[in-house]
């Protein structure tokens, strides 16, 4: 099971064999600037509270089994510069997991990400949205 009482700079569970769902409390983590919690065996959905971690400069989920739909909340991550999410079917910070629904909006809040968002191995269904297409990277 993922922890729910971490440190506040940087939380790293990367390739930990975590099972489980992503703690709604992580929303609680407003300094955390880096969330690496890739190459696990998380389930459920991406909770709408990751949204409130707002200082998160680097996030990464990719490689897990996580569900769902992406919230728009996680286009209130507007610091994010770098990311995965591989195997989740939203960009290689969110990819390669079993996401589904559209590709919120609210992504093109994400002005300062560095690298391609790429959305590969994920059942997203919907166009690229506009804001999505003006991000510079």
């Amino acid at each position: 099971q993922l922890p729910t009482e971490l440190p506040t700079s940087t939380v790293t569970i990367d390739g930990s064999c975590y099972t489980g769902k992503i703690p709604t409390e992580f929303g609680l983590l407003t300094k955390t600037t880096e969330l690496k919690i890739a190459n696990n065996a998380i389930t459920g959905s991406i909770p709408t509270e990751i949204g409130y971690m707002t200082s998160v400069t680097e996030l990464n989920i990719a490689n897990n089994a996580i569900t769902g739909s992406i919230p728009t909340e996680v286009g209130g991550m507007t610091r994010v510069t770098t990311g995965g999410v591989v195997a989740t079917d939203f960009s290689q910070f969110m990819s390669s997991n079993k996401l589904t629904s559209s590709i919120p909006s609210q992504l093109g809040r994400m002005t300062e990400f560095k690298q391609s968002m790429n959305l590969f191995a994920m059942s997203l269904s919907s166009t690229i949205p506009t804001e999505v297409g003006k991000l510079d990277k």
